[in-house]
């Protein structure tokens, strides 16, 4: 009867486990990537863009309701910005509903477009005013 109970012990803290396991790379892992495992910019819709010397705060929807929002990523190259973002059908963690804002802190004195990408399409959201 023990031995019993100590494999149902074990079968129940390798599940936990591997849910821990899977929750972690559902929020975290798709960063290891890069653009790579970003959305389509062509599916993002962007309902605002406030930039600022430090900050730069990012509004919208998806055309798919059901993803939820998980994450973004960023990088800054030759004054461009570039942001990638994160959505996911099954592990969504906030806005259920398909949207999503978030703000990047940093210094963006420089910053002349911004643009959303993934590993193979960019979309430019936003341009300084002097280089329109």
């Amino acid at each position: 009867m023990r031995t019993v109970i100590r494999v149902i012990g074990i079968i129940i803290l390798i599940f936990i486990v591997l849910q821990f396991v899977l929750f972690c790379i559902g929020k975290f892992g798709w960063k290891i990537f890069g653009f790579d495992m970003c959305e389509d910019p062509n599916t993002l819709l962007i309902e605002s863009v406030s930039v600022t010397d430090e900050k730069i705060d990012i509004a919208g929807h998806t055309f798919n309701s059901a993803c939820s929002y998980v994450g973004y990523i960023y990088e800054i190259k030759d004054n461009v910005l570039y942001i990638g973002i994160k959505q996911n059908l099954l592990l969504g963690f906030t806005e259920r509903n398909g949207g999503y804002s978030f703000s990047i802190n940093g210094d963006f004195k420089t910053i002349d477009s911004v643009y959303l990408v993934n590993k193979m399409e960019e979309k430019c959201i936003w341009m300084a005013e002097n280089k329109k």
